[in-house]
């Protein structure tokens, strides 16, 4: 849980709280957080009252986040097709009328012939028999030979109906000129290009359509920057021809509107097939780029997965007051950054112009960061030097750090700091700025709510009345630094009071051109600025233009629109909850609850204005902090105790497994992170093994970071999953927290590694088994081009035959496409090429694999899993990949092992851990001894042993007779009659009549 504190009532004045100033936010004590808390971004009051919340997990994975843009006109966005256009025809010129009139025949032979029977009434029968003997002449000959002068002068008429004849019915064969008057027709060669007029066409049609190709985007764990780069890479172009609303949550599956300035769909939609994590669709075209701030909002899909401490019925009044209530519309911390020196302390520096501050605060060592990182930084603060901390920075993960120190190479000094701090990107320097508007702002909202509670507006408020969804946020959804024209707002009396509910009241950021409200609110503006050495009035003053701020208007409590839950059971945290827009076109459908499922979901689904954050929401409901530091730990180790009846450590585990054990009364609760047992085991649990008693630290094995953390299997679980019992049961040995940037370089490393497996086992990546459907990829091919913009271009007869192939390919396959689409193929099943004009039909088959999986299919891990268990090996595999299939399944754990620590190198491993750590544990084989599988082996045993066992015993029973050819000659004369007598010949002559008739 987030703060424990209670939440206010409304109309009480509740104890006063500190807000954190410059002097506090980069507390960095040992005690202290390594992340930036609520409290730091001056976020500290709720506004429903008597509700404790409850525990979940946000984002477990990304596909637990979806976001929908909302357009200006309050439409929901969605990606509804890949291929679809709208793409008006250009309007015809007298010109293009003409041409068409003329019914130039499709075969070039027939247009060939055509073109003398139209050239006959305008220069005669002679001259065009001339032209046409001329041009049937097929040997390459000089630019003279070539060339034939009429020899007579026409008239404008006579020379513009020559040219439609011959630039229409013969543009391959001949092209014309007038020489002094004098036509001249120059037979054209086969290696010479026919005229091309496309540049006239893109001009034509950016002319009439727009200048701008507006396309929808759904990417997937990806920033939008970086979509939108990857389309420039394909199409070579600069990223700067693109433009979007607003960038949307790298972390989830976001859909928004993009344009680009003079670049077709069609050339769209080949890029969009190489992109990674990113598809394109629904295509138009319009006069205006898609900027900054052009959209009404975002609509939410978020699944709360591992509900605990909280069910329908007890849930069922917060999510109703979430409803019709709202919450406090704060700044969420995504505003603010992620780490211990935060945004808005850099942008106090950057106001009083304070710029060797402000670098050295952008480059001092940070507590919590990546050790690549925090390497260089100790170079910087032990040296100085901006060429050796260049050096060890990653480029991608320091932004600004990267712009500072580039300028002080380039420059040779480190001393002009304003100048390197300008090399910033500038809407990177003005987020410093403005996250220090928002923490003021937010401060004034903590204590607007403290001082006045939530119950409506009162005297000295200022409202603006938020009329609809579009404005529920400051004005015109525009982010602060935007200083055009805004509503001036009401200041409230004890008279107008009434009018105004508390959904109209605003709060300024602070700024030059702001009204601030007439009561003790007004006081945090002043007081907070003055202890960082600023004041709302001074904001006008920087030296430089764009750090003078003007400030915007905000309501601080905002309803969200359409909203809705659901609650889901599932036993696969793997496995998506919700459908994206891509599954829809693909004809998936919408994950449902399983029935006394595991796991408990809730899914809510809202609509919020564009400035406003659904981070905000979901504290309000779960009371939890939602700082990114706070959420990626509550999926690492909590190292929670379990004691058994007698107070020994049993094991160390997750809250889930405390809340497990308490919601069934078979423990007691010591403290907010132990439990006791009160019963009594049967087994002794993890007593006898150090690694799983130990505290595990909350931070990255590799480079140390404690934010950005992620669990990596290092056997990964395509193979693990093959597995048996025995060795699964010690996956969490192998389960251990990376920070992304981490697990992102060792996964390239991994992947190197999966690749050798698969040849030295014969194990394709993605599996064996696929049946080809080669009459699906033919029909696919067919379908791409009857869609194309260009199909006019295609001769008819082709297009016929393309219209066949998906006709005979649709109606091989009727039950691959969805009920809408068998019902417009049945409609079209007789005769002709109907289904072809159907654009739903074509798009369902150019959607469709062009292979599927067999009865016999094996995945990559299965394979190799499979061939390792029986020992199995062949001339392909490597000396290491021998080694491995010879010794069985936990010598593949243990390679895996070792290639983590060998490319990973991992600097921070936990106490214990080991690469020969052994894959199964004595007290668990002797829990499953009787498995049904073992019991032929047990037999075997049992019987070879027994068998041994009597003729030992036999032979042990008689006395030992040495053969000693010299002392002893005939041993057998002292054998008495009925006695059992072993005989030892070292030298192996005993004679065939000498037989053992006992023993």
């Amino acid at each position: 849980m987030a703060a424990a504190d209670q939440p206010h009532v409304e109309g009480e004045q509740g104890p006063a709280k500190r807000i954190k100033s410059e002097s506090t936010a980069t507390d960095t004590s040992p005690q202290a957080p390594t992340y930036l808390r609520e409290i730091d971004a001056g976020i500290t009051e709720f506004i429903t009252p008597g509700w404790s919340g409850f525990d979940a997990i946000i984002k477990h994975r990304y596909s637990d986040f979806f976001v929908n843009e909302i357009d200006p006109q309050g439409n929901v966005v969605h990606l509804t097709s890949y291929t679809d256009a709208i793409d008006p025809e250009p309007p015809k010129t007298e010109a293009e009328i003409e041409i068409d009139a003329l019914n130039v025949p499709a075969d070039a032979q027939d247009a060939f012939n055509e073109a003398f029977v139209r050239l006959e009434p305008i220069l005669g029968a002679e001259d065009a028999a001339r032209i046409k003997k001329h041009l049937e002449i097929t040997e390459e000959q000089t630019l003279e030979q070539r060339s034939l002068v009429l020899g007579r002068e026409l008239d404008k008429d006579q020379r513009k109906g020559v040219y439609m004849v011959t630039n229409n019915f013969l543009p391959t064969q001949v092209t014309c000129e007038t020489v002094d008057g004098q036509l001249r027709f120059i037979r054209r060669l086969a290696k010479d290009k026919a005229p091309s007029d496309k540049r006239g066409q893109r001009g034509k049609r950016w002319a009439h359509a727009g200048d701008y190709c507006h396309f929808v985007v759904q990417k997937e764990n990806q920033d939008s920057m970086d979509i939108l780069q990857q389309i420039a890479r394909n199409l070579k172009c600069n990223a700067r021809v693109f433009g979007m609303a607003g960038t949307k949550d790298k972390r989830g599956i976001t859909v928004q509107r993009c344009s680009a300035f003079h670049i077709a769909h069609d050339r769209l939609i080949w890029a969009s097939r190489k992109l990674r994590g990113g598809r394109l669709g629904n295509f138009s075209y319009g006069p205006n780029e898609i900027k900054l701030g052009d959209l009404g909002g975002n609509q939410f899909t978020i699944i709360l997965r591992h509900v605990q401490g909280a069910d329908a019925s007890s849930l069922e009044p917060v999510l109703c007051g979430i409803r019709n209530t709202g919450f406090i519309n704060y700044f969420g911390m995504q505003r603010f950054g992620t780490q211990s020196i935060s945004s808005h302390t850099i942008g106090i520096s950057v106001l009083k112009s304070d710029w060797r501050r402000v670098v050295d605060l952008i480059l001092c060592p940070r507590v919590g960061e990546r050790d690549d990182v925090a390497k260089a930084r100790n170079v910087w603060s032990s040296t100085r030097d901006p060429k050796a901390t260049l050096d060890l920075l990653p480029r991608r993960a320091a932004l600004a750090e990267h712009s500072v120190l580039q300028h002080f190479v380039k420059s040779g000094s480190t001393n002009n700091c304003s100048a390197a701090f300008a090399c910033v990107p500038r809407n990177l320097r003005l987020m410093y700025v403005h996250a220090y508007q928002s923490f003021i702002w937010n401060a004034a909202v903590s204590e607007r709510i403290r001082v006045f509670g939530t119950k409506g507006a009162v005297p000295g408020d200022l409202v603006i009345v938020a009329s609809d969804f579009s404005n529920n946020a400051h004005a015109k959804s525009k982010a602060p630094e935007d200083n055009e024209a805004r509503v001036a707002p009401t200041l409230v009396t004890a008279e107008n009071a009434g009018d105004y509910s508390i959904y109209d009241v605003v709060l300024p950021l602070p700024g030059w051109d702001v009204q601030y409200p007439e009561h003790q609110v007004k006081n945090v503006y002043e007081e907070l600025m003055a202890k960082d050495g600023l004041s709302p009035t001074g904001l006008a003053k920087h030296p430089l233009k764009e750090y003078r701020l003007a400030g915007a208007y905000r309501h601080f409590i905002i309803k969200p629109r359409d909203f809705s839950y659901e609650w889901m059971r599932y036993n696969d945290d793997m496995l998506p909850l919700a459908r994206s827009d891509s599954d829809a076109i693909e004809g998936k459908h919408d994950p449902e609850s399983i029935d006394f499922g595991q796991h408990v979901a809730l899914k809510l689904k809202f609509d919020l204005p564009s400035s406003a954050y659904a981070t905000m929401l979901l504290r309000e409901l779960m009371r939890q902090e939602t700082a990114s530091g706070f959420q990626t730990q509550l999926n690492i180790y909590n190292n929670c105790k379990v004691l058994d009846i007698n107070g020994n450590l049993l094991f160390r585990a997750g809250n889930r497994r405390l809340e497990w054990y308490l919601s069934r009364n078979l423990a007691e609760r010591i403290d907010a992170s132990t439990i006791q047992l009160n019963f009594v085991n049967k087994g002794s649990g993890r007593r006898d093994e150090p690694f799983y008693l130990q505290e595990m630290q909350n931070m990255c094995t590799v480079c140390g970071s404690t934010t950005n953390l992620t669990m990596h299997h290092i056997v990964p679980h395509h193979y693990r999953k093959y597995m048996n019992e025995t060795i699964k049961s010690r996956s969490s040995h192998d389960l251990l927290p990376l920070c992304t940037s981490c697990h992102d370089k060792y996964e390239r490393h991994a992947v190197l590694f999966k690749q050798h497996l698969s040849q030295c086992f014969s194990a394709p990546l993605d599996g064996l088994g696929w049946i080809e459907r080669k009459d699906i990829g033919k029909g696919m091919r067919a379908a791409s081009t009857l869609m194309s913009r260009s199909l006019e271009k295609i001769p008819k007869q082709r297009i016929d035959q393309l219209r066949a192939v998906v006709n005979e390919v649709v109606g091989q396959n009727v039950d691959l496409f969805t009920a809408d689409s068998q019902v417009l193929i049945n409609k079209h099943r007789v005769g002709g090429f109907g289904v072809c004009a159907e654009h739903g039909v074509l798009e369902e088959l150019m959607a469709m694999e062009t292979r599927i999986r067999g009865p016999g299919f094996r995945t990559h891990g299965e394979i190799i899993v499979n061939v390792v268990a029986k020992h199995c090996t062949n001339s392909l595999m490597c000396d290491q990949c021998k080694e491995i299939a010879a010794a069985g399944v936990p010598a593949l754990v243990t390679s895996w092992r070792r290639h983590f620590v060998e490319h990973a190198d991992p600097a921070y491993l936990p106490s214990h851990w080991s690469i020969e750590y052994p894959c199964a544990t004595k007290a668990y084989l002797m829990r499953h001894w009787y498995r049904s599988e073992l019991i032929p082996l047990y037999v075997t045993t049992v019987a070879a042993v027994g068998v041994c066992g009597y003729f030992s015993a036999r032979a042990l029973k008689s006395p030992d007779v040495v053969w000693n050819k010299r002392e002893n000659p005939y041993p057998w004369l002292d054998v008495q009659q009925n006695e059992n007598t072993k005989m030892l010949d070292p030298a192996g002559r005993f004679e065939k009549q000498w037989t053992r008739t006992r023993l």
